[in-house]
């Protein structure tokens, strides 16, 4: 059964965080209609096969562009410029293979510079869970090979996108001897303060959340604002469950709870998926100061510099960039999204708790985005959510069409 609205957090509420599914429409990578961001990986029954060399394929001419002063740079320029910071987020569209072409480029050119510099380089995966590191140290040791750290991880459960996407990651850090982070945040503590707010995280869960999160960032909460008001339907509806057994672990809908959704604790659980993840960064710089680079594989509004970045930079004295790839030739143009208006959030929840009743509409067709429906921010244009990401980013990687 295809769900709609999808994904605690990684696409039901914020479509664009983890990636979504990608679809082909005009220039950037990721560049589609919010509804299909919010779709998950397709159902086991469904799913077609992913040539293992998927990845491989999508080569093609690039360059770099920096947004602060609009300035384009060849591969070998903006590459060593990336490699001046501490780490680089790098964002991505989960199931789009240029999205991982480009995130590999940026690891092979890193790697090319340990080799010359001598320094330490780490691979940081939001596609695995924090408490699944001992498999990747398993996989570091050499007690497990590439195809067996699938099956370690719980992969096709926890992540549910096709391995082979992220594959050539893993076989470059077994070649290079390249240490593997985990990332990842467990989904029963992010559904947890979704539905429920930070506040009443249960006390077993305690330990989880960071002691530093970070609510008041206006560039954070104006990106959730926008891809929140660019499409009211990105929230899940309160459905009963189709006794699909991936149900809670290929970001479906938290199943059973009756009431409306609350945004505010939506954003809360936001807030902790990225500060998390910066936790969990930053320990790993810290451990392996001074001589180390650290690139992240995340979603792309996790990469977004108000996000993962900017929340390991106020951990330490760090530098962190973050890389958006594109395609289509030219750089992306970025737009400031509007900060989030007074009762924004109020204003959604009205229409999601109409959406719940089911009187919601259908979700637009792939070719034609819905415009904001009546009590969203007006200013806000569903066909530019990832242009209002790429303003927060710090470089783009160019691609040819």
């Amino acid at each position: 059964m295809y769900r709609r609205f999808s994904g605690l957090l990684c696409s039901a509420f914020f479509f664009a965080a983890c990636g979504g599914s990608q679809v082909q429409l005009q220039q950037p990578v990721g560049s589609s209609p919010v509804v299909e961001l919010s779709a998950p990986p397709e159902e086991k029954d469904e799913k077609k096969a992913v040539p293992a060399d998927v990845v491989e394929k999508s080569a093609r001419p690039y360059s770099g562009y920096r947004l602060a002063d609009e300035k384009v740079f060849s591969v070998d320029e903006v590459m060593s410029r990336i490699a001046s910071a501490d780490a680089v987020c790098v964002g991505e569209l989960h199931d789009d293979p240029l999205s991982h072409y480009a995130q590999l480029e940026v690891a092979r050119a890193l790697l090319a510079r340990r080799e010359m510099r001598g320094i330490e380089l780490g691979i940081a995966l939001e596609m695995v869970r924090q408490d699944e590191q001992s498999a990747l140290n398993a996989f570091d040791a050499g007690s497990i090979g590439v195809d067996q750290v699938a099956e370690a991880t719980d992969w096709e459960k926890e992540w549910g996108y096709p391995f082979v996407y992220w594959q050539p990651f893993f076989e470059l850090a077994k070649k290079s001897k390249i240490p593997l982070v985990a990332l990842g945040v467990r989904r029963s503590l992010t559904k947890q303060i979704a539905t429920n707010g930070i506040q009443k995280v249960p006390r077993e869960m305690g330990n989880l959340v960071p002691t530093q999160l970070d609510f008041e960032n206006e560039r954070h909460r104006s990106n959730f604002a926008a891809l929140m008001g660019g499409h009211p339907h990105s929230a899940p509806q309160a459905t009963p469950t189709d006794g699909d057994q991936n149900s809670e672990s290929d970001h479906s809908t938290p199943h059973g709870h009756s009431k409306r959704p609350d945004l505010s604790n939506y954003y809360e659980a936001q807030v902790l998926w990225d500060e998390a993840m910066a936790k969990r960064a930053t320990t790993w710089l810290e451990a392996h100061a001074p001589a180390r680079k650290l690139i992240i594989l995340a979603g792309q509004a996790h990469c977004a510099y108000s996000a993962i970045p900017e929340r390991i930079e106020k951990r330490g004295k760090f530098t962190v960039v973050s890389v958006l790839p594109v395609r289509g030739g030219s750089p992306l143009e970025a737009l400031d999204a509007p900060l989030p208006p007074e009762g924004l959030f109020s204003q959604l929840d009205e229409l999601l708790e109409a959406e719940s009743a089911g009187k919601g509409q259908e979700p637009a067709d792939a070719d034609e985005p819905a415009a904001p429906e009546a009590g969203t921010n007006e200013k806000i244009d569903p066909n530019h959510l990832l242009n209002y990401l790429a303003a927060d980013y710090d470089y783009q990687l160019v691609f040819d069409e």
